[in-house]
């Protein structure tokens, strides 16, 4: 159940009710019986679980969406549940600085910067995602793993500067943008199978990065991992296309 706190400026994201200290804004774009969360007067805090329904004056209403920035900032929230959403707003939980648990499943997208600066956040679960968007969870420092499957994509910069990301296991997702783990400096394993693209950039600047697995890569973009010093041997496996600088010189291709 959330908990309130201090107070906030709403004229942004005006709500129409308020159901366990949770606000919400109905949402007709998705049917006259869908409503979002959105920002209320007063912050957020404690351990926050969105509800797949919710009932209102004797009707019930699909929670669908988080509305953009509407937990922004908020840093007393502790840990987040969400499963079941249509779509979670651009920067809908930046700058969280307390933020230490979030489980996310069956959500079609994350928004741009959603979680962008949580720097507390350590503990991450996500499952059946469908795309996570540019900057997500960019300057997420306290995470040290990251288990992902079933993505069709990760964007741009998604993860970048993570630094405290130790390993990454990647499994069938369509495409990694650019920059997506790039300045992972702590990163030292990336098993990465059923991947179809690794674009420019991907994990560049990964300083620490020594074991990159590429079992059914199809392409690997410019620079993909350059500047990654300690990485000295990678098999490709069955990769297809692979930029002439996808990797800096003296790394060993097999």
């Amino acid at each position: 159940m959330a908990m309130l706190l201090w107070t906030f400026n709403a004229s942004a994201h005006d709500y129409e009710f308020t159901i366990d200290g949770i606000c919400y804004g109905i949402n007709e774009t998705d049917g006259r019986d869908a409503c979002k969360v959105v920002r209320g007067d007063r912050a957020y805090a404690g351990d926050i679980t969105i509800p797949y329904k919710v009932k209102y004056r004797g009707r019930t209403y699909r929670v669908v969406s988080i509305a953009e920035k509407s937990f922004a900032g908020c840093r007393g929230l502790k840990s987040v549940k969400i499963g079941g959403l249509t779509s979670i707003g651009e920067s809908a939980f930046a700058d969280c600085k307390g933020l230490t648990r979030v489980s996310l499943s069956n959500i079609t997208h994350i928004g741009r910067k959603a979680f962008s600066g949580c720097t507390g956040l350590t503990d991450l679960r996500m499952s059946n995602i469908t795309q996570i968007g540019d900057n997500a969870f960019s300057d997420c420092k306290g995470l040290t793993s990251l288990n992902l499957s079933v993505v069709t994509h990760i964007g741009d910069s998604a993860f970048a500067d993570c630094t405290g990301l130790t390993s990454v296991k990647l499994r069938s997702i369509t495409q990694i943008g650019s920059y997506a783990f790039s300045g992972c400096r702590g990163l030292t394993t990336a098993d990465i199978g059923a991947v179809t693209t690794i674009s420019a950039y991907a994990f560049w600047n990964c300083s620490g990065l020594r074991n990159v697995i590429l079992d059914y890569v199809t392409s690997i973009g410019d620079h993909a991992f350059g500047q990654c010093p300690r990485l000295k041997r990678v098999n490709v496996g069955k990769v297809t296309k692979i930029s002439d600088s996808a990797f800096d010189g003296g790394v060993e291709i097999r």
